[in-house]
């Protein structure tokens, strides 16, 4: 299993301005944000007796549960591009965070 945790930011002025999407149309990004003491965590890991390895599924977790026999079928964008990215077998992936 791995865990990963990651500050929450705050922003005051000019959020997702820093997305590359953003960055690629407008030409540039501007912004003001700062870290909190609140984390996000995503959650990775696999099964021995569940959807993963019986029925050949990925499970996503987060505000919606996905179980899905195909990575391009995953709906959560984050999930589903990083999972293509790394080339993941079937997982399970689990997104919450303190708020």
């Amino acid at each position: 299993m791995i865990i990963t945790k990651c500050p929450l930011r705050i922003s005051l002025a000019g959020g997702s301005t820093d997305l590359q999407d953003f960055i690629d149309y407008y030409g540039r990004g501007s912004v003001i944000n700062f870290p909190v003491n609140l984390y996000t965590y995503i959650m990775l890991g696999s099964d021995i007796y569940g959807p993963n390895k019986i029925l050949g599924k990925y499970v996503i977790n987060y505000t919606r549960r996905e179980e899905e026999k195909k990575v391009e079928n995953i709906k959560n964008d984050v999930a589903r591009e990083v999972l293509k990215y790394f080339d993941c077998k079937q997982i399970i992936c689990t997104f919450y965070s303190d708020i």
